[in-house]
């Protein structure tokens, strides 16, 4: 996958669909309570970051135990 500087949303929209299956997020591995705490804890993202994060998870289709 390139990884260029700027995307447009189009492009979200086709990196989303051609890569959420290869992740946890998709396929219900993880609890929202699980990421919430891994995006806080483990990788240090603050409150704000995190609840952004797991919304437009959601938004793009996430599914959690």
């Amino acid at each position: 996958m390139k990884f260029d500087s700027r995307w447009r949303k189009v492009d979200c929209d086709r990196i989303i669909r051609e890569n959420k299956d290869m992740t946890a997020w998709f396929t219900g591995e993880y609890s929202q309570d699980d990421m919430w705490s891994m995006f806080r804890y483990r990788m240090g993202f603050g409150e704000a970051e995190t609840a952004v994060l797991l919304a437009a998870l959601i938004k793009a289709g996430a599914k959690f135990k």
